[in-house]
């Protein structure tokens, strides 16, 4: 399943603004398909993880 950003914003209680930095980071696996950003669910839950407890630099 395919999640969008409004999704990610609710699922990870983040900001509009920091969901967008964090979609367009280099360590973080989106996707985008014509003007929208998207993540798979299961690379998301990889990602968490894999990067728990870590700091992120967005």
């Amino acid at each position: 399943m395919l999640l969008k950003t409004n999704d990610l914003q609710k699922r990870l209680g983040i900001s509009r603004e920091t969901t967008y930095r964090l979609m367009r980071s280099e360590s973080f696996p989106s996707m985008k398909l014509g003007a929208r950003y998207y993540v798979a669910e299961e690379k998301l839950d990889e990602w968490l993880k894999k990067t728990a407890y870590k700091k992120i630099a967005l």
